[in-house]
């Protein structure tokens, strides 16, 4: 008659320590996967965008969560805001940054109204070095954000533009216009009564315009492996401007994931699509 014999698996302290790496790793995933719904549900909708604009938005983080974000509000009647927001870092470090600039446009348009895109960004320096605890140049900080920040008036059809070192694309009849912003990102650098510019014009039916973070022209990819590039951007925009929203985006996705190919995606991407 056989006795029993327990049987015991004995493991190697090689196996142990990837056993628990890859434990440490689920645990890590599975936070940074919930810390993606809690981003996903402060930023808008896109159909809540759409139901006040003709638009599109193109979002696709670069990592689980992402340092650029989008940004609107319809609550200073009859003025629109819509803004593309490009935080230093991406993944979790950009996500915070994200976090940040979010709470700081609520404080600023939702709660003070101020509608002013130039007072906005001025006192989104304010806001953010104090958020950071960075109150002059002897506590210069490297965490920011590059903003470009739109103010539709649907009284007026008047459209004011104001940016931290991002564009806005302006077709018009055919005819492409770059208007540049600021070449000063928020919170990068200490000047004291530094002021952020504006452009103001009358919206024309028809017009489409464009606002976006710098992943999408940055992206490596083609044949030799090179930039998109600003430049190539502005003529597939110009190509397509007259298709609906939705083709737009379609068509901008597929050129995107044509252009990587086998390449990694190297920062977040956001680019956003208005017509008049």
């Amino acid at each position: 008659m056989y006795k029993r014999q327990k049987v015991s698996v004995f493991l190697t302290d090689e196996e142990e320590k990837q056993l628990s790496l890859h434990y440490k790793n689920l645990q890590i995933t599975s936070s940074i996967e919930y810390a993606k719904r809690i981003q996903e549900a402060i930023l808008p909708t896109e159909r809540c965008i759409q139901e006040k604009l003709d638009s599109f938005i193109f979002y696709q983080p670069k990592d689980i969560v992402s340092g650029d974000f989008y940004w609107f509000s319809d609550k200073a009647t009859p003025h629109l805001f819509l803004a593309a927001v490009d935080c230093t870092g991406h993944g979790v470090p950009g996500a915070f940054m994200s976090m940040i600039g979010n709470t700081i446009l609520n404080k600023l348009i939702n709660e003070k109204l101020l509608v002013d895109v130039s007072d906005v960004l001025n006192n989104m320096e304010f806001e953010l070095r104090k958020a950071l605890n960075r109150s002059d140049e002897y506590n210069a900080t490297t965490d920011g954000m590059d903003i470009a920040l739109l103010n539709i008036c649907t009284k007026t059809n008047i459209i004011t533009f104001a940016a931290a070192q991002r564009p806005l694309i302006l077709i018009r009849d055919g005819e492409l216009q770059e208007i540049k912003g600021t070449k000063r990102s928020i919170g990068h650098t200490y000047t004291e009564n530094f002021i952020y510019k504006k452009e103001e014009f009358l919206a024309k039916k028809g017009d489409c315009l464009y606002i976006f973070s710098d992943g999408y022209p940055d992206q490596f990819g083609g044949e030799h492996g090179k930039k998109f590039m600003k430049k190539q951007l502005k003529e597939i925009l110009l190509k397509i401007h007259q298709k609906s929203m939705n083709e737009q985006k379609e068509q901008l996705k597929n050129v995107f994931n044509d252009w990587k190919g086998d390449e990694s995606q190297i920062d977040d991407i956001l680019l956003i699509g208005i017509k008049i």
